[in-house]
């Protein structure tokens, strides 16, 4: 993944994607006991009305053609992404580089 990647472009599309509940970005490295190893884009996902596979090849495809870069997609619940009753908002992206 490149370092110029923009993750408000990354969440701008995300956000106009029908059948997207909530999602957040994650940054690590492909073998984190490697400070050397590339970083990868993880865009973690809940969806309602779609079938997760068609989520997943527009998701795949408007990233990687707005910041050049194809994510690995996650399946999670709402929750898991943003629970009001335990946060104000939701936390979008994650660094773990």
């Amino acid at each position: 993944m490149e370092d110029a990647i923009d993750p408000e472009a990354v969440k701008n599309q995300l956000a106009g994607i029908k059948g997207v509940v909530e999602y957040q970005l994650v940054v690590q490295k492909e073998d984190r006991d490697n400070p050397s190893s590339p970083d990868m884009l993880i865009i973690r996902l809940s969806v309602a009305g779609r079938t997760r596979k068609d989520v997943e090849n527009e998701v795949i495809e408007r990233v990687r053609q707005s910041a050049g870069i194809t994510p690995k997609v996650e399946w999670v619940q709402s929750p898991d992404i943003y629970d009001p009753s335990s946060r104000l908002k939701a936390t979008r992206f994650l660094d773990h580089r």
